[in-house]
């Protein structure tokens, strides 16, 4: 069956209705997983499912750096994990990262709209972030 107007079969529909879903409570300032984390019960389980799926505790890690987990340049899957498994870029963290963002300085808004077009003569982040160097020159 065919839903009227958007041309997409019934599954896929709802398969990326799940997929917003999901990728709403992961981005919310919920942190129902660091309650689990914490649990010496649970916290094994929590490693296993985060093999898989995403939580918000691998979001955040995802957004921070300083500390032992803030890694920008990991866990960069919207909904399953595994494939950051696969490629080698997933972290399951331990507890939320010292920071967010990217550190140094903020590029000017124009350099990071057309940086995939031409690299800007100003510092760059592995300039500025000489502990990043290594992920930015991957």
């Amino acid at each position: 069956m065919k839903l009227k107007g958007i041309g997409l079969s019934e599954a896929v529909y709802y398969a990326g209705i799940k997929l917003i879903g999901w990728n709403l409570l992961t981005h919310a300032n919920l942190r129902w997983d660091d309650w689990l984390r914490k649990n010496s019960r649970t916290a094994p389980w929590l490693t296993a499912i985060e093999h898989i799926i995403v939580t918000p505790g691998m979001h955040n890690t995802h957004h921070g750096w300083g500390g032992p987990d803030g890694k920008n340049y990991c866990n960069f899957s919207i909904m399953f994990s595994f494939f950051d498994w696969i490629f080698g870029t997933l972290h399951c963290p331990q507890g939320r990262p010292k920071n967010y963002g990217l550190p140094g300085e903020n590029a000017h808004w124009a350099e990071e709209v057309f940086y995939p077009f031409y690299r800007s003569k100003s510092k760059s982040l592995k300039h500025q972030a000489p502990e990043l160097k290594d992920a930015v020159e991957r």
